[in-house]
């Protein structure tokens, strides 16, 4: 999928768990491309954490998809910042989904919508 990592992050505060990566595409996303890259990523880092036998000796339960964030930092192929009102950044948190433009460095969300909401339209 060209996602190219670019950190990680995390809490265990109770109430406020989640696990996240964070990966730069150097594309232009419209919002269906964007959609269907961060729920893509947002599944295979679900699965792979719940599919790895010596995590799961150390947690009671399966991780579930609401401690996944998965943040996508999008540029054009030569480096440069998307232009407003082009997807600067694609978020996904605590089951929603946000995509966000930068007009000259205020971020701006041009579009949200649930986890589920975005599973219905990709079946479209």
């Amino acid at each position: 999928k060209n996602l190219v990592p670019a950190g990680e992050g995390g809490s265990i505060v109770e109430g406020d768990e989640f696990i996240g990566l964070y990966f730069q595409y150097f594309n232009p996303l419209t919002i269906d491309e964007a959609r269907e890259l961060v729920i893509y990523a947002a599944e295979t880092f679900l699965h792979n954490l719940n599919s790895n036998e010596k995590l799961n000796e150390l947690i009671a339960q399966p991780y579930p998809m609401s401690w996944i964030e998965i943040k996508i930092f999008t540029y054009n192929p030569d480096y440069s910042d998307i232009a407003p009102p082009g997807i600067s950044i694609v978020k996904f948190r605590r089951n929603n989904l946000e995509y966000v433009t930068d007009e000259n460095k205020k971020f701006k969300i041009i579009h949200k919508e649930t986890y589920e909401e975005a599973l219905e339209k990709l079946k479209k």
